[in-house]
């Protein structure tokens, strides 16, 4: 492990790699400190010797420079082993520009890259922070369902021995925000599967709907050969820029002659400071969501609803699911924040993690730290559950840059 500590690890998959019974652990390398292309960024795959001692393995991995994101170990090809989804978050230095995701097939323990064949749509779909697997339409073939930044929840359905995106077949298209996390269960009782979904929240300056997106446009404008990301909001139609004048003048230094004075540009629209044709060759995002919803399955589409005020304080990063006052629904733990933001947008970090308790028909009661015991206010990024010798199930929490905390599960959506 000291050997590969410079490794900035984002995200990681327990499973029988090589087929010799024991657990084996992949790794993903992310972020953004290195330059793009960098060895920074390679993934690692450790094997189990079946006593707990982990050994790296040498050329079970192709070469993959991407900064990485989700690791999802799943079965696509059905081949009897288990094959690695590998979400890409970032391009560094060409914020938003889309990495490349990866899928790994597994021929007896070694993998190579096959995205480019078998799913060449997800292979460029976005900043993915998470993909999850699961029966969308009840047809016995699970759907791989993506979460990310500028892009909506996005779903791919294997067909032919390729995965196609089938998003606007489940009514999702619309659905562009800045999204982090998925969980799926029968949250409704009708037989079919609904989902969670984790997003920024409300808790920032910027508002977003489908008629008033907000905008992104991703070009290198002033010609000094990095990508300028130039983001925006929509008022009656019109688009303006969302960065304070002094911070859009540092990255774009070329516009300080026309914006000497803070009045004109607090009027100033984006084809203002470019015009049309300029913005129209740029490569364009939108985000028309920025609240963490439960998306309820109805008759194969699916309909959100914002989860209650409590939720959007901060972003959500995990889920966990979990009956945890035994009335037979699944109710759910969730924690986030971001401590990552810009200086002039600050550490979105005032969530300290919610209970949602299941009352039925899409309804989630939130309970408050001081009814659930709950209190992950740190930056939270994932979460799970471990069951212990003595039967007693914990909560654990992984936090960036700070310790784990447990939580003892206790009935009645206690934790304590």
């Amino acid at each position: 492990w000291d050997a590969d500590k410079a490794y900035e690890d984002t995200g990681t998959a327990l499973f029988d790699a090589d087929g010799d019974g024991d657990l084996d652990l992949f790794v993903a390398s992310g972020g953004c400190s290195a330059k793009g292309g960098s060895p920074a960024y390679q993934p690692r795959l450790y094997l189990n010797d079946g006593k707990g001692t982990f050994t790296r393995a040498a050329d079970a991995l192709p070469q993959i420079f991407d900064s990485g994101s989700s690791v999802t170990a799943y079965d696509y090809d059905q081949d009897g082993d288990l094959d690695i989804f590998l979400g890409g978050w970032c391009t560094p230095g060409s914020y938003p520009m889309p990495p490349t995701s990866h899928i790994l097939r597994n021929d007896k323990g070694k993998f190579s890259d096959v995205a480019s064949q078998v799913a060449p749509a997800f292979a460029y779909c976005g900043m993915v922070r998470d993909v999850a697997f699961a029966d969308l339409d009840g047809d016995k073939r699970d759907e791989m369902v993506v979460a990310g930044e500028w892009m909506p929840i996005t779903v791919y359905k294997y067909t032919g021995g390729k995965y196609e995106d089938a998003t606007a077949n489940f009514g999702l298209d619309k659905t562009d925000g800045f999204w982090r996390s998925v969980a799926f269960a029968d949250f409704d009782g009708d037989g079919d599967l609904d989902f969670m979904a984790g997003n920024l929240g409300m808790n920032t300056r910027m508002t977003a709907s489908e008629q008033s997106p907000l905008v992104m446009y991703a070009k290198d404008f002033d010609s000094n050969g990095s990508i300028d990301p130039l983001m925006g909001y929509t008022k009656d139609g019109v688009e303006y820029p969302l960065a304070l004048r002094e911070v859009l003048l540092k990255q774009l230094p070329a516009l300080k002659k026309k914006y000497v004075r803070n009045k004109p540009y607090a009027y100033a629209r984006m084809e203002d400071l470019y015009s049309k044709d300029v913005l129209n060759s740029a490569k364009t995002f939108r985000a028309n969501v920025l609240q963490s919803a439960y998306f309820e399955n109805q008759n194969g589409k699916f309909v959100w609803k914002a989860l209650p005020n409590l939720v959007q304080a901060a972003p959500v990063n995990a889920f966990v699911l979990r009956d945890l006052n035994s009335d037979g629904k699944p109710d759910i733990v969730l924690a986030g924040n971001d401590y990552g933001q810009q200086i002039e947008t600050s550490p979105i970090d005032s969530g300290n993690g919610v209970v949602l308790i299941n009352k039925g028909g899409g309804n989630f009661q939130p309970m408050y730290p001081c009814q659930s015991g709950l209190w992950a206010n740190l930056d939270a990024r994932s979460m799970k559950t471990l069951q212990t010798g003595q039967g007693k199930t914990l909560l654990l929490v992984g936090n960036n840059n700070g310790p784990m905390q447990v939580f003892e599960m206790k009935g009645g959506g206690t934790l304590y």
